[in-house]
């Protein structure tokens, strides 16, 4: 199996079933006391494995003035030195990717290419002269990249913007343990311990409806103590959410319904169907889509991306699935350079996993599923079938496994596609 992730940077890949995110981090790097901590943070994040451990990989890039030769050629040398040992340490040479990139000077075109390709940002500057940078660049919360300031002597890990959705608070966090530094976390709802609705669907995955909108209402409800429902379809996880809303001061604010009601208090829905079972008024409630659904993909070669989207969506409409809970896309890996296929993957879903024609014939194989060598599918691919074990085998994370996931949507086709849908 091969997993391909669509960043702002370019393509990424990895044979890794569980890894979920890609993240691209970058360090402006000013001074040799900054080399030195950014390569600190670089170590713990290696040794403490957390890329694959929290189902991520981080590609670092250190940022340099391009003047500064001797301060780039210490970081050459230095990275050289540590990658061996942090691969050894993290026993996964896919942990963390680092490079090293110059940079003319810190203007609004530099700058805002790594607002565009990067995930987080790290300045080792002044945290007024970091804003200064950025100020012109600031959109909102659900775009703004996360933004991290470390003063000169590392004692200080600021969390700036994109706290939450950005994951800038986290990330505070964990750094500062690295350095034992102090972090510097200023959002209320963190402060107080207090829940918030952006945090909340970071955790289990969930896309936000209206999220703009939906995110400042529900955060101030929490801070204010209104009451919060919680409705959940689909049979999703609810001891995981029960537990992790425990642990919040404002856990008791809480109570989950197995119907939808319409008194005062605020309710959460959480359901991978289009359309709910009621309807809920929009000025209390927000939706969120669990990102659990796989989409099995077959196609003929140079099918459109538009003619593989309409078919797919149609197919989503007539099973009342919302096409925001896909979480990834699957298909063999012959079509690997099928645009239409990575235009969809890109577009919906997080990443989309290429499986060979063996690992597809030995699933099928292993559960006695329909073998037609008569097929067109076999004739052109090798494999008896594409779309449902793709989905299947991505779903259980390419080991297999029938248990634990559902069929929700059989092979399906129409002109030159074939789709099918499964839980993961």
């Amino acid at each position: 199996m091969i997993r391909i992730f669509h960043t702002a940077s370019g393509i990424k890949k990895t044979g890794h079933d569980s890894v979920f995110e890609v993240k691209n981090i970058a360090f402006i790097i000013i001074s040799q006391n900054s080399l030195k901590t950014a390569l600190d943070i670089y170590e713990g994040i290696a040794s403490s494995k957390i890329g694959i451990d929290t189902s991520e990989i981080l590609y670092l890039t250190f940022f340099i003035e391009k003047k500064k030769n001797e301060l780039i050629e210490t970081a050459k040398k230095y990275i050289s030195e540590l990658i061996p040992v942090s691969k050894s340490a993290a026993n996964n040479e896919k942990n963390t990717d680092i490079s090293i990139k110059n940079y003319e000077k810190l203007s609004i075109n530099f700058l805002g290419g790594l607002f565009r390709d990067f995930d987080r940002i790290l300045f080792f500057l002044a945290l007024g002269a970091t804003v200064r940078c950025i100020a012109p660049l600031i959109k909102d919360k659900l775009s703004d990249p996360g933004i991290i300031v470390i003063d000169e002597s590392g004692k200080f890990v600021i969390s700036v913007l994109s706290g939450h959705t950005g994951g800038a608070n986290e990330f505070t966090e964990q750094i500062s343990g690295f350095l034992n530094a102090v972090p510097v976390v200023t959002t209320a709802t963190d402060r107080t311990n207090r829940f918030s609705i952006d945090m909340f669907a970071k955790r289990f995955g969930f896309f936000i409806e209206a999220a703009r909108d939906k995110i400042k209402v529900f955060n101030k409800a929490s801070l204010r103590g209104e009451k919060f429902k919680i409705y959940i379809e689909n049979d999703f996880n609810v001891k995981e959410i029960k537990n992790y809303i425990d642990k919040f001061n404002n856990s008791k604010d809480f109570s989950y319904i197995n119907n939808l009601d319409f008194h005062s208090s605020k309710i959460i829905a959480i359901s991978t169907n289009e359309n709910l079972k009621k309807s809920i008024p929009a000025d209390i409630a927000v939706i969120l889509r669990p990102k659990r659904l796989v989409v099995g993909i077959g196609c003929n070669k140079n099918t459109d991306f538009e003619e593989i989207e309409d078919f797919i969506l149609s197919k989503f409409a007539d099973n009342n699935l919302s096409i925001n809970a896909i979480r990834n896309t699957a298909t063999i890996d012959l079509k690997m350079e099928e645009k239409g296929i990575l235009q969809f993957g890109e577009k919906y879903g997080g990443f989309v996993d290429f499986f060979t024609k063996k690992e597809i014939n030995d699933f099928i194989e292993g559960f006695n599923r329909k073998r037609d060598e008569d097929s067109l599918c076999f004739k052109h691919t090798g494999a008896y079938s594409v779309c449902e074990p793709c989905a299947a085998l991505s779903a259980k994370g390419g080991r297999g496994n029938e248990a634990g996931f559902i069929l929700l949507i059989p092979k399906q086709k129409k002109g030159n596609v074939t789709m099918a849908v499964t839980t993961a």
